[in-house]
């Protein structure tokens, strides 16, 4: 309300309430793919089965369903995603058999869950490997990182802070607030 309270279903009342964020989420649903192709999503719509790093069917290597890890850096997992199937779908790498995929080796073979999150880090490494491309620079891991921690500690202004990458490694880079230098 016009006072800063939120009151829910039932009644209850919250008071002081500074932002109401409403939040989506995410539930996946197939229902054009042929059952054939060995795809199934959770009766929730929560995660995606069959597919190898967490992306292509292994029956279909030919199809691709990008973007499904969540808790990510979303852009350096769309780049290293597409990389690896520019090289599967230019015959640079073959695509995983049925068998390794039940195997779970290499890492990432089986999606169970697409929450990544720490783990993000070395799928990309891996697909890179894969597609033959260098990897992220440990810089990028530090500043997500940092980023992530400022959205945490402050949600409302965290993105008033501008990154700035000085070179590849893990602390070549500064933060700057309203243009005062804020690095630790």
């Amino acid at each position: 309300g016009e006072d800063g309270a939120v009151v829910f279903e039932g009644g209850e009342r919250e008071e002081n309430v500074d932002v109401v964020m409403l939040c989506t989420g995410y539930r996946f649903a197939f229902p054009f793919l042929d059952p054939a192709l060995g795809v199934e999503v959770a009766e929730d719509g929560s995660e995606v089965y069959g597919l190898a790093y967490h992306l292509i069917p292994v029956r279909r290597p030919t199809l691709a369903l990008m973007g499904l890890p969540y808790r990510v850096a979303p852009f350096p997992l769309f780049h290293f995603q597409a990389a690896y199937l520019a090289a599967l779908y230019s015959g640079k790498v073959e695509p995983p058999t049925e068998e390794e995929v039940a195997s779970k080796h290499p890492p990432f073979m089986r999606s169970k869950g697409h929450l990544l999150a720490e783990s993000q880090w070395e799928y990309n490494r891996v697909l890179a490997d894969l597609a033959g491309v260098p990897p992220l620079k440990p810089v990028v891991k530090s500043i997500y990182m940092d980023c992530s921690k400022a959205r945490r500690e402050d949600v409302l202004h965290y993105k008033s802070r501008q990154y700035v990458r000085l070179g590849d490694s893990e602390s070549d880079w500064a933060v700057k607030v309203h243009g005062e230098d804020v690095s630790i």
